[in-house]
């Protein structure tokens, strides 16, 4: 009541001056504002505010963008690396709901990072999680990203930092309340601690745990793992051809970088080899540079070797001297250095980054083939092997 009877008697005020221009109150102005028609500014001109919500609401939506409406999507979200378009509001879903969600990824590994703003190492890892995604995603790889953090904080917080790092996979909030279903599902071992990260294989199981000291090499390495096993080789290799897959560790820092998969069909060592060196060539900073080339091993087993793997081998040898890079470590030396260094070729596959700083290169190439027949195989042990 108090403000109609101010905004009378501003206007009868000014009738006594001006009839035909009354002033306006600052009370008439906020009131006019309120009323006044919302309007956005577009390249094409001003639209009124109603009229874009109501076209994003008839507009098919992104491809890219994750929401859940108390079920899973129809058919899941195909990711575009460092397109992914969040929704406005925070997707909440329980541990049932991200459970179908994630079963609608029947042909994929599906990594589920979960994590918080809060974490300093959640912030600090998550890049590496991103180029998980990127590097992996043609294997067959999908991460979903779980954040634990309140829903108020989705737009201005994590969002945004999601967006900063280029994040290419949905990302969900899963409410406190929802934790101990999510807890009963990935495993009662796990006490909340945070970053932790959880695999599931094509079948939808959980396959692999990771948090307390856990490093993202090591998750890195098992979700490798789990892509190249009887379901992650192509059925064309398995027919017929063969397949080999290298990883480029740098020794100074531990950080890897796994190669797209090689398929030759029909099997050619020589040309998977030298596909290989071109690769790495392409990869590392200069012909100057050190290189140790660890033994091929087969897929399923790198404490197996195999007649392919070491003419594969080879062939990358001489295709990287062809390079220009003459300071290469040949697989036997290679071996015997790992094994002097107190390391394991299984070991270094598991987590990369145990050879910082101990091993006397710039960079080490690990390599595995697939596609073989097994009575080619040999098993040998980690260390020396003569030839």
């Amino acid at each position: 009541m108090r403000t109609l009877r101010a905004g009378r008697r501003g206007e009868r005020r000014a009738g006594r001056g001006d009839p035909a221009k009354p002033v306006m109150t600052n009370i008439s102005k906020v009131r006019n504002r309120l009323l006044r028609p919302a309007r956005l500014r577009t390249t094409s001109g001003w639209l009124p505010a109603a009229a874009l919500l109501f076209a994003g609401c008839l507009a098919q939506e992104d491809p890219n963008t994750f929401r859940i409406e108390g079920r899973a999507p129809s058919s899941p979200p195909r990711p575009v690396p460092g397109a992914y378009g969040y929704p406005p509001e925070a997707p909440v879903t329980g541990a049932r709901t991200l459970r179908e969600f994630a079963g609608r990824f029947t042909d994929r590994v599906v990594v589920l990072d979960v994590w918080a703003n809060w974490c300093s190492r959640s912030r600090a890892e998550m890049p590496r999680i991103v180029r998980l995604q990127e590097e992996l995603a043609a294997g067959g790889v999908q991460v979903i990203s779980c954040n634990l953090d309140s829903p108020s904080e989705w737009s201005g917080r994590t969002v945004p930092f999601l967006q900063s790092i280029n994040a290419g996979f949905p990302c969900v909030v899963v409410p406190r309340g929802a934790k101990p279903g999510l807890r009963n599902w990935l495993g009662s071992e796990w006490t909340y601690a945070l970053p932790a990260r959880f695999i599931l294989d094509r079948r939808g199981e959980v396959v692999g745990r990771f948090f307390d000291e856990a490093t993202v090499d090591q998750v890195v390495a098992e979700v490798e793992r789990v892509v190249r096993g009887p379901r992650g080789a192509t059925e064309s290799a398995r027919r017929t051809g063969a397949e080999l897959r290298a990883r480029l560790i740098d020794a100074a820092t531990g950080e890897s970088h796994l190669f797209p998969l090689f398929v030759a069909n029909p099997p050619d060592a020589g040309a998977l080899g030298r596909r290989i060196a071109d690769a790495v060539a392409d990869r590392v900073d200069g012909p100057t540079r050190r290189i140790m080339l660890l033994p091929f091993g087969l897929q399923r087993d790198l404490s197996l070797r195999s007649e392919f793997g070491e003419r594969a081998a080879e062939a990358a040898l001489a295709r990287l001297r062809e390079r220009g890079h003459l300071d290469l470590v040949e697989p036997p030396a290679a071996e015997r250095a790992v094994s002097a260094a107190g390391l394991a070729v299984m070991g270094i596959e598991f987590d990369p980054a145990v050879v910082r700083h101990r091993l006397s290169t710039d960079y080490v190439v690990l390599g595995w083939a697939n596609g073989q027949p097994d009575e080619e195989a040999v098993a040998v042990q980690d260390g020396p092997r003569g030839r």
